[in-house]
């Protein structure tokens, strides 16, 4: 998404809240690192603001329409300035404060977004749900329900067997087979789970 993007004139925004974004493996996958713009940034509030300033300053200046494209790696790793500044041995409802901070996020940003035509990529982790039956989506996500409840597209990976391949003369790892669940699709049709993507 992110290359089509910057193929098509715009910018990337990229909220690094893992701190795991790499110059080299952006270049390995053909990305300009001029047209993309890092916030490293752990705070719900702060990414928020910053959200609200880059779109509205790039939209600004970006005359043709050219698409831009906010990243926010990701929701599992956000937190609230709250729980951020506090002492650990002191925390109380830590979940809680967490949760609240980031629906707040996405109910203020919503429409800013929309207006201004930013297309929005927010990773997130998968967890296992503690006491689900055989009947429910025995997987859940960090963060609340809010994630949930405003993509307009969730999609899950799920690891399957290794790829392996020849690096410098040596076989290593270089992918694994993946399958692919989409969990709400609001945009197209519902698609079955796709099975043996490859991911490199």
């Amino acid at each position: 998404l992110a290359y089509c993007t910057q193929q098509l004139d715009g910018i990337v925004l990229w909220a690094d809240a893992e701190h795991a974004f790499t110059a080299d493996w952006a270049q390995l996958n053909g990305l300009d690192l001029d047209k993309i713009i890092l916030y490293q940034e752990t705070a719900v509030e702060k990414i928020s603001d910053w959200i609200a300033d880059m779109t509205m300053y790039y939209r600004s200046i970006l005359l043709n329409n050219q698409p831009i494209l906010l990243v926010v790696d990701s929701t599992a790793a956000l937190d609230c300035l709250e729980n951020i500044n506090s002492s650990q041995i002191e925390a109380k409802a830590e979940m809680g404060n967490r949760a609240k901070a980031i629906y707040k996020m996405f109910r203020i940003r919503n429409e800013l977004l929309s207006d201004l035509g930013v297309a929005s990529v927010f990773v997130n982790q998968l967890r296992s749900k503690v006491g689900a039956s055989k009947f429910e989506d025995p997987d859940t996500t960090p963060g609340g329900k809010a994630l949930a409840f405003y993509a307009s597209i969730r999609v899950g990976f799920y690891g399957g067997k290794q790829i392996k391949g020849k690096v410098h003369n040596f076989e290593d790892r270089v992918g694994r087979l993946c399958s692919i669940r989409v969990k709400k699709n609001k945009v197209a049709p519902p698609r079955p789970t796709i099975k043996g993507a490859e991911v490199y």
